[in-house]
């Protein structure tokens, strides 16, 4: 089914905001900034959006995602990452990181540096890594409602509140 050019808009929209969301919230409490190391996200979540903005200014984010499509690297790369960029002054740097070897570079971060940051900032991850990053408690959050675009979200339905038959 095609979709119409500006339901495809407000999609490519919304998805972006989203992502520069969650990249300001995760780059500032996983990276480092200038004034030091950052506030942890569970203090971010708490506070108001314009702070998150404004703390994540000027830091990059490692963005671990699965880089196996041409079309989605240059969507990422040539699309998402300028526009980021642009508007929140974050650059995004997407490499490749899914599956076994990410839970095992997460778990083995935590155990060599405990309480300090890691070297990812975001990750885009399918349900089997969700499960094994979960089993691990290595997931942040609840944070997703808190984003501004958390209203756009349909969190009743069951393909958005459960992944790979995890509950919330």
């Amino acid at each position: 089914m095609q979709l119409p050019n500006k339901l495809k808009a407000r999609r490519a929209a919304c998805l972006a905001g989203t992502l520069a969301a969650a990249v300001a919230l995760l780059s500032v409490g996983c990276g480092s900034t200038p004034s030091g190391p950052p506030p942890s996200v569970r203090s971010l979540a708490e506070g108001p959006w314009s702070s998150v903005l404004a703390q994540a200014r000027g830091t990059a984010v490692t963005w671990r995602m699965w880089r196996g499509d041409p079309a989605i690297n240059a969507y990422v790369d040539s699309w998402v990452a300028p526009r980021v960029k642009a508007q929140y002054g974050i650059e995004v740097r997407a490499v490749d990181g899914q599956g076994p070897e990410l839970v095992n570079t997460f778990v083995t971060e935590r155990e060599a540096r405990p309480g300090r940051s890691g070297t990812t900032s975001l990750v885009w991850i399918n349900g089997e890594t969700f499960a094994q990053l979960r089993q691990e408690r290595l997931l942040g959050g609840p944070w997703a409602t808190r984003l501004p675009n958390a209203d756009m979200i349909d969190t009743a339905s069951p393909i958005v509140s459960r992944d790979f038959e995890q509950d919330p």
